[in-house]
């Protein structure tokens, strides 16, 4: 969904794998295939170069034309009308 209202606003869309310092394209092993056990995963990745960082953004593009949305503080629970007794005593009885 996310995606789709980026390309209506002609944004690329990129994804990067952020579970492992490892990229998973990199691994010598399919993911199915990856050791359950560290020290085994430690052996097959052994000499394995971590891929380069990206460059961090100087500064974000603004909001997307069709937003409603105006700059400014991010709403509280209180202001987008979730009552916060009500969802933590939910949460503390395991709704």
């Amino acid at each position: 969904m996310i995606e789709a209202a980026m390309k209506e606003e002609n944004v690329e869309v990129k994804y990067f794998w952020g579970s492992t310092l490892y990229h998973s394209e990199d691994f010598p092993f399919k993911l199915e295939d990856m050791p359950t056990k560290y020290d085994n995963f430690r052996k097959k990745v052994k000499g394995l170069e971590v891929r380069k960082m990206i460059e961090a953004l100087d500064q974000m593009k603004g909001l997307p034309s069709r937003s409603d949305v105006e700059p400014g503080d991010v709403p509280t629970l209180m202001d987008l009308g979730l009552n916060l007794s009500a969802t933590t005593s939910q949460v503390r009885r395991g709704a």
